[in-house]
């Protein structure tokens, strides 16, 4: 049991054979259509959430706000 955040470290390790993961869909699913991994099951009551750190000292507030708006109104599966 360990905990990592690095999610290409922890699927290049499930792909290694050495344990299983809860990964998000998006950062397997070259590994899943490769067959390098296989879905164990779905997790629907799983929920993250995203966060935009930046220092009160940054001058482009714009432009992260739209990265966040833009990252919003994409879909996510």
């Amino acid at each position: 049991m360990g905990e990592v955040d690095d999610m290409t470290l922890m699927r290049t390790i499930v792909e290694e054979g050495e344990c299983f993961a809860i990964l998000p869909k998006r950062s397997a699913k070259d590994a899943l259509k490769l067959k390098k991994l296989k879905v164990l099951g779905d997790i629907p009551s799983i929920q993250h959430g995203v966060w935009a750190v930046t220092s009160p000292l940054s001058g482009n507030r714009t432009l992260i706000n739209r990265v966040i708006r833009d990252y919003f109104k994409r879909p996510h599966n």
